[in-house]
C-alpha cells in the first residue's frame, strides 16, 4: 500500500502568470520549464508513493533515481492529457482517479499531498473525497483558504511583515511601497532615484525570478535616462500589467553569506510549527532562482539560528491566521550584516527536492554529513539535445555514489523540449561540491 500521492503542481502553482504570456516564446519555454520542473517530485516525502506528474518522468531516470534512493515501492503516473492545469487533467482522466481512489479504499492514512495548494488542486480534492476518504495535511481550513495566496503574494507578505515588525525588532522591512498599477510604480521607484536610492520592483505574483527587476541608482545619469528605463521595462512584459507592485529599496546583498539571499522552510501543521531546513539560494545576476546549497558548510550557525528565530515569528503569525503547510522566507543579508525578510512561498519550494534527498542519502544527521549544491535549469549544449539514456550515460563518470562513496551527482530532472536537466551534487563540503560541479561542466566541453 502506498502511504502518499504526490500531486507535482509546479506549473499550476503559477498558472495566473505563465498562462498570461503562453503565446510568446519566451513564454512557452517558461511553462515547458515549469512542466519539467515537476519531475524534482520525485524526491518528496519517503518511500511509498505514488508521484503524479504532468507527463511521465523518463523511465531511465525514474529507474535510475530508485535505486540511489533504495526507493522499493514508488510508481509515477501521469493524466493522459498535461499540461499546467495538473489538478484538472487529473479530475478529467479516468485511470488516474481510478488508480487513486483504489489506493484509498482500505487505507484510511492515505493522504494526497500537491507542490502548491491552489484552487484547482482544492477542486480535485473536494471532488476525490466525495468519492473516497483521503487526507491533504497541507489544506488550511475552509475559512482560512485565502491565506495561501494572500500570504504569498509580495503586497500581502508585506502588509504582514510590517505588523510584526512593529511587534519585534528580529523584524525588519525594506523601506518602500505598493503600488495599484506600473503608473503608480513608475513614479515610485523615481522617488527612491531621486533619493539617490537603488530600487527592486515586484510583481505582486512572478515566478522564480520573472516579476523582479533591479534599478541600481549609479546606472543612471540622469532621471529623464532612468525614468525611460523602468518605463520600458514595465511596458515590456505582461508581468507587470493588471496587477499591483512592490516598490523597495534595493538592499545590496553580501555574496559571500549564503550567496546574500539565505532561506528558510518550514511545516505549519495542526500540532505545531516545524523548521525543516536553512539554505543559500544560487541566484543570476538578475535575481532569477537557479537552486540551492545546504548542509554542512552553506551556513554559518550563528546565521542559521537568526533565521530560525525569524522564521518562528512568522510561522507563528501564519498559523494563527490559519494558514497550513510549507512555507519559507526568502531574506536578504546586507553588507553590513543586517537581515531583512524579502518574501514567502506558501508552498513547497525549489529546495525542498535537496532537503528530502539528504533525508534519504544521510538520514537525521544529513546537516553534519553532508553538503549539497541544486541547480534546476542547467543548458548542457546550446542547441543541440540528448535523449535520457545518452545524457545519462554522458555523466556517468560522475553519478552518486561514485565509487561507491556517498559523492556525486543526482539528476532530477531531463527536459523533453530542450538541452536542459536539473541536479543535485552530493559532497562532503562546499569544496568539493564546487570541484564535482566543475567536473560536471567539463563533461559538456568535450
Amino acid at each position: 500500500m502506498f502511504k502518499t500521492i504526490l500531486v507535482a503542481n509546479t506549473a499550476e502553482a503559477f498558472k495566473g502568470v505563465l498562462l498570461k504570456d503562453k503565446d510568446t516564446k519566451t513564454g512557452a519555454e517558461r511553462i515547458r520549464h515549469e512542466l519539467a520542473l515537476s519531475q524534482r517530485a520525485f524526491f518528496w516525502e519517503s518511500d511509498d508513493k505514488v508521484v503524479i506528474t504532468p507527463y511521465l518522468i523518463p523511465l531511465p531516470l525514474f529507474e535510475l533515481n530508485k535505486r540511489i534512493c533504495g526507493f522499493k515501492n514508488v510508481a509515477n503516473a501521469a493524466p493522459s492529457e498535461g499540461g499546467v492545469e495538473l489538478s484538472n487533467a487529473i479530475a478529467k482522466d479516468k485511470q488516474v482517479r481510478s488508480l487513486i481512489a483504489r489506493e484509498a479504499r482500505g487505507n484510511p492514512q492515505l493522504t494526497m499531498s500537491p507542490y502548491a495548494v491552489t484552487r484547482d488542486f482544492l477542486g480535485l480534492s473536494d471532488q476525490l473525497q466525495g468519492e473516497v476518504p483521503i487526507q491533504t495535511k497541507e489544506r488550511p481550513p475552509d475559512k482560512s483558504l485565502w491565506t495561501v495566496a494572500y500570504l504569498d503574494s509580495k503586497a500581502g507578505f508585506r502588509a504582514e511583515m510590517l505588523k510584526l515588525a512593529a511587534e519585534h525588532r528580529e523584524i525588519k522591512v525594506p523601506q518602500g511601497f505598493v503600488a495599484q498599477d506600473a503608473t503608480e510604480a513608475l513614479t515610485m521607484a523615481e522617488w527612491f532615484y531621486e533619493n539617490g536610492q537603488s530600487s527592486i520592483l515586484k510583481a505582486n505574483f512572478g515566478e522564480s525570478g520573472w516579476g523582479i527587476a533591479i534599478f541600481k541608482v549609479e546606472s543612471y545619469p540622469s532621471l529623464s535616462a532612468f525614468r525611460k528605463q523602468v518605463r520600458k521595462l514595465l511596458q515590456s512584459d505582461v508581468i507587470w500589467q493588471d496587477t499591483s507592485i512592490v516598490v523597495e529599496q534595493f538592499i545590496e546583498p553580501d555574496a559571500s553569506v549564503a550567496g546574500g539571499s539565505p532561506s528558510t522552510e518550514f511545516f505549519v501543521g495542526e500540532e505545531g510549527i516545524s523548521l525543516l531546513y536553512h539554505c543559500g539560494q544560487l541566484l543570476n545576476e538578475f535575481g532569477g532562482f537557479l537552486g540551492v546549497e545546504i548542509g554542512k558548510g552553506a551556513l554559518s550557525d550563528t546565521l542559521a539560528r537568526k533565521l530560525e528565530r525569524i522564521g518562528n515569528i512568522i510561522g507563528k503569525w501564519y498559523r494563527e491566521l490559519g494558514y497550513r503547510g510549507f512555507f519559507d522566507i526568502d531574506f536578504i543579508v546586507s553588507r553590513d550584516g543586517g537581515i531583512c525578510v524579502a518574501e514567502t512561498n506558501t508552498r513547497r519550494t525549489g529546495g525542498t527536492h535537496t532537503y528530502d534527498l539528504a533525508r534519504h542519502l544521510f538520514g537525521n544527521r544529513w546537516e553534519n554529513e553532508a553538503y549539497l549544491l541544486s541547480h534546476d535549469s542547467f543548458r548542457y549544449s546550446k542547441r543541440r539535445m540528448v535523449q535520457d539514456k545518452a545524457l545519462l550515460q554522458k555523466v556517468k563518470p560522475v553519478l552518486y555514489p561514485m565509487k561507491g562513496e556517498k559523492k556525486g551527482i543526482v539528476v532530477t530532472l531531463i527536459s523533453e523540449w530542450s538541452p536542459v536537466m536539473g541536479y543535485i551534487v552530493v559532497a562532503s563540503n562546499p569544496d568539493e561540491g564546487r570541484e564535482l560541479q566543475k567536473r560536471l561542466f567539463g563533461l559538456f566541453k568535450k
